[in-house]
């Protein structure tokens, strides 16, 4: 009877540890699966450092580029309130010249309407040149532009 007990505790004995090892076996193989879940991982977590690195490269260039640009901006809004100011010099001193010319034109009085001239053959001798001591009153565009002249001198 004692063998037969000790046969059936053997028996129990080699079943616990078919199933230790059985259950030992499972662990290795969820180990070994960690560790290549983890090597995965750690392969991904490494190029995610290298992505997030190169991202913080990019946005420190994109920041001096900013500031660049900003920089440019600003030396632009100067030349365009410079510009704007010459701007609005300039329509003083074209105003100004044509209320001189205005005050010219009240002053003289216009000459007649001449009719209007005929169309004749060309000739071969030229038209003759006008002369400096007729007295006759000025050109109007050359008194602006002798204004405008003027101003901008």
């Amino acid at each position: 009877m004692r063998v037969a007990e000790f046969e059936t505790a053997m028996a129990l004995k080699d079943k616990d540890l078919l199933a230790t090892d059985q259950r030992f076996k499972e662990l290795e193989k969820a180990l070994a699966q960690e560790k290549s879940a983890k090597d995965r991982l750690v392969g991904e977590f490494s190029s995610k450092e290298a992505a997030i690195a190169e991202l913080q490269h990019k946005l420190e260039s994109a920041g001096s580029e900013k500031v660049l640009l900003k920089g440019e901006v600003d030396t632009f809004k100067k030349e365009n309130t410079r510009l704007q100011a010459q701007l609005v010099e300039i329509k003083n001193q074209k105003d100004a010249a044509e209320a001189q010319l205005q005050e010219v034109r009240d002053q003289k009085p216009a000459p007649p309407l001449a009719p209007a001239p005929t169309r004749v053959l060309a000739t071969s001798q030229p038209p003759p040149a006008p002369s400096d001591t007729s007295g006759a009153a000025p050109d109007p565009a050359g008194v602006i532009d002798f204004v405008l002249k003027k101003k901008t001198q």
